[in-house]
């Protein structure tokens, strides 16, 4: 949701998406926040990625090549290593990062911030994720409690040059 919010503040009107189907709760939060924004996203416009890693992403930017590169604006929901690899095959085919088509990827890594531009991301609360499984963790063993618990930490957009 982030993602695309930040995107429809930004300007941009011909948005792609990049996901997985591991990825349905990023991308039904992004294509609500452009509804919620009057956005329309083209159906040709969505991608979905068959694997989670780089060379993954490099086939995605060929494709955008081939296709066109009708959006100015892409959210790779997939994953950053998804994301950087589309960014290397479209630099690799001259295409300018933020000037012809801009990025926002999905995790914040550590090469995210290190690859030109450095990727603009949504960064997942990791260490408060671990802090909560182990206490979940903890109190099942310690009180034999089996019941569910659901808790929901949110993300943080990470502004960088991609975007």
């Amino acid at each position: 949701y982030i993602a695309g919010e930040y995107m429809a503040k930004k300007g941009f009107e011909k948005i792609g998406l990049i996901t997985h189907q591991t990825q349905e709760l990023r991308t039904k939060g992004f294509l609500d926040a452009l509804n919620e924004n009057d956005i329309e996203i083209d159906s040709e416009s969505i991608y979905h990625t068959s694997s989670l890693d780089i060379y993954a992403g490099q086939s995605m930017g060929e494709r955008l090549i081939e296709d066109g590169l009708k959006e100015d604006a892409i959210f790779v929901a997939s994953n950053d290593i998804v994301a950087i690899g589309v960014m290397k095959s479209l630099k690799k085919a001259g295409v300018i990062i933020p000037d012809d088509i801009a990025f926002i990827g999905y995790d914040n890594i550590p090469a995210s911030e290190m690859v030109t531009p450095s990727l603009t991301t949504i960064s997942q609360p990791l260490k408060e994720m671990g802090s909560k499984a182990f206490e979940l963790l903890i109190n099942k063993i310690e009180n034999g409690d089996n019941s569910r618990e659901e808790i929901v930490l949110d993300p943080t957009l990470v502004e960088r040059e991609s975007l």
